[in-house]
């Protein structure tokens, strides 16, 4: 599937880097419905690979966890907006699992989800999020991030012990977000800033120390700079 917008920017204190965000665009960012903002429909979709589970049984205790948002940093999801979760059975239907209505910006939320129908247990094992929308706006806007599904889990498996960035780095020029060598070249100094910033979130329960740094390598040679 293409739809979602894979993102660094829609979700608001996300999980880590690169949520994938649910509205009512296309592709293409094109409205799915550019004439009715009132008929809700099927828009976005999300769909795994295909993951062999034939190895499996309920006994294997496997839950899919995941986290989800509403709004973010866009337009917030009515009530009538939803978002959908799915799995694929042996008989190759998608069968709905999970849903939530739509509702204003909320902390990204965990869900878990344990598989314990016979029925999917098998290897050609798919999952996929939908959003339902009004079709003519890029409201209903649905982050999701940090999927994961493994065995050997219980409901209170929902702790995350991950350091992960969560947003994009600033820039390393003054004005631009890049720029011709020759032109820079002319007064390095004054072109660039003279610091750059990120940032970490900590997932885990308990604080955490953390070594950072940077390195600056040319991209032709490989040479660190």
């Amino acid at each position: 599937d293409f739809q979602v917008y894979i993102n660094n920017t829609m979700g608001a204190s996300p999980i880590s880097r690169g949520v994938a965000t649910f509205d009512a665009l296309n592709a293409n960012g094109i409205p799915y419905d550019s004439f009715s903002n009132t008929e809700r429909s099927y828009a976005d979709s999300l769909t795994s690979q295909a993951i062999d589970l034939s190895a499996h049984s309920p006994a294997d205790s496997l839950y899919l966890s995941f986290f989800y948002q509403p709004q973010g940093n866009g337009f917030y999801p009515l009530l009538a907006d939803s978002l959908i979760l799915y799995m694929k059975n042996h008989f190759g239907d998608f069968v709905k699992v999970w849903s939530v209505s739509g509702s204003a910006v909320k902390p990204f939320q965990q869900v878990m989800i344990p598989i314990i129908d016979s029925f999917y247990f098998h290897g050609e094992f798919q999952f996929r999020f939908v959003n339902i929308a009004a079709l003519f706006w890029a409201d209903a806007i649905w982050n999701v991030d940090y999927i994961r599904l493994d065995a050997n889990r219980s409901a209170g498996d929902t702790v995350v012990t991950d350091i992960a960035f969560s947003s994009t780095p600033t820039f390393l020029l003054n004005d631009y977000t890049s720029m011709p060598y020759s032109q820079f070249r002319v007064n390095p100094a004054s072109e660039l800033v003279p610091q750059v910033s990120d940032s970490i979130r900590n997932n885990a329960p308990s604080a955490e120390s953390v070594d950072y740094g940077m390195v600056v390598r040319d991209m032709g040679s490989g040479s660190v700079l």
